[in-house]
């Protein structure tokens, strides 16, 4: 399975039409974002999140991973046990931050949520590699939290 993975993120890369087509196949967008995301395997999680980041850069993305209640699922991720599992999430959020249009979610604990680990990871990554090298940079927690406290 992680193979396949690597695979479709190759084929998002090199061929920008593949991307497009993707969202042609909702049930496997409703897999990607239902089943693994919560998988229990951390190689299948994270390259969900990546998928999902990949799908925010085609137009209109990150709109229509809105309509599949993304955030309901992502948002979670950010107490994920894995911290690797946690920057990824961040960074698909941030991707959803600057690209869709609005920001919902039919359970209002995910705010109250998403605000305290964001704070939390925010903290406890400042001097760390993750964000010297720029794969979290501190301006996502800015771009998400704005996002956040509209919901």
């Amino acid at each position: 399975v992680v193979y396949s993975i690597a695979m479709l993120l190759d084929a998002f890369a090199t061929h920008t039409q593949f991307a497009h087509s993707v969202f042609e196949h909702g049930a496997f967008i409703k897999t990607l974002i239902q089943v693994a995301l919560i998988h229990p395997d951390t190689a299948l999680t994270r390259g969900a999140l990546i998928a999902l980041e990949s799908l925010c850069t085609v137009p209109s993305g990150a709109d229509r991973l809105m309509a599949f209640g993304v955030l309901e699922r992502v948002i979670p991720l950010l107490q994920h046990e894995c911290d690797l599992i946690r920057k990824y999430a961040i960074r698909v959020l941030s991707a959803l931050s600057s690209t869709a249009s609005s920001w919902q979610v039919s359970n209002p604990k995910l705010k109250q949520l998403a605000l305290f680990k964001l704070t939390e990871c925010q903290s406890n990554w400042q001097n760390s590699h993750c964000v010297t090298s720029g794969f979290v940079q501190p301006q996502m927690f800015e771009n998400i939290r704005e996002k956040v406290e509209k919901i």
